[in-house]
């Protein structure tokens, strides 16, 4: 197996050749890894975020099916989308929560956080906004009522905030029962999208450091709980190369494969590090 060192969470930086050729089977080691490390039995995890974001397409690339030949991307999800991973004697169970608001998706999230066997880890995806909206029709009003990529943009991170406000509020009843501490993850998707130097600082700025919005958000959820309650991370990640069309502009997307495949094998080890916190 190649060894990779740890690397920064915006780096697009490669370690050496080959790596692209590795890669697939790579991610499956690191998560056997995880789960012959883990003393439960079975572990659970809850994916949530926009519609649009990536969500699914993430949890393929963890369960191995979107690297092959004949993957095609999913459609929009309505219910929680459940996938059992096992590992001899573990059972991993993710949920991908649906992004639509919707009373399905209210309830679910808070019987995920309330009810049965406690949360493990919160992976919750942003996509800088670029959040692809499902429906062309809908997609063509809002172009001819003035639209542009810019707006959509930020009319997207402005639901990122709010979305995530409703997760925060989850974590924050959780832990003043004292019933449950999940880590968090936070998985900003569409790299490929924002990957030149300048937007990669941009998006980090925002995102990943102090005085960014959407890190503020994050940050104040980690104060509120102290270190002990909640352990959370914050990386870029790429899960599904290509252009981004809204209306008549583009965002072409400008990263190669192996660095889309490294940047999804620091994913998996986020999550393998979060778990041996927990």
């Amino acid at each position: 197996m190649t060894v990779v060192p740890p690397i920064d969470p915006w780096s697009l930086v490669l370690s050496g050749a080959g790596f692209a050729a590795t890669h697939p089977t790579e991610i499956q080691e690191t998560w056997d890894r995880i789960w012959s490390g883990l003393t439960q039995q079975n572990a659970k995890i809850v994916v949530t975020g926009l519609p649009g974001v990536g969500k699914t397409v993430l949890l393929d690339h963890i369960a191995g099916r979107a690297s092959t030949p004949t993957y095609q991307l999913p459609g929009r999800s309505y219910a929680p989308e459940k996938e059992r991973l096992k590992h001899e004697k573990q059972r991993w169970a993710i949920t991908v929560m649906p992004g639509q608001k919707s009373p399905v998706r209210t309830e679910s999230i808070e019987k995920a956080f309330n009810h049965g066997r406690k949360i493990d880890g919160v992976i919750h995806v942003v996509a800088n906004g670029y959040s692809s909206l499902r429906d062309p029709i809908a997609e063509q009003i809002l172009v001819e009522e003035g639209g542009t990529l810019a707006r959509h943009r930020k009319e997207q991170m402005d639901l990122e905030l709010t979305d995530f406000d409703s997760v925060a509020a989850e974590f924050r009843r959780a832990i003043q029962r004292k019933s449950n501490h999940p880590w968090l993850l936070v998985a900003v998707n569409k790299w490929d999208l924002f990957s030149d130097d300048t937007a990669t600082k941009a998006a980090k700025r925002y995102y990943g450091m102090p005085g960014g919005t959407f890190y503020s958000r994050v940050d104040e959820l980690g104060h509120e709980a102290g270190s002990d309650n909640l352990s959370y991370e914050i990386v870029a990640v790429a899960s599904w190369l290509e252009d981004f069309t809204y209306g008549t502009e583009v965002a072409k997307f400008s990263m190669r494969t192996d660095q889309r495949n490294r940047s999804l094998l620091n994913l998996v080890r986020t999550i393998s590090s979060l778990c041996e916190r927990a």
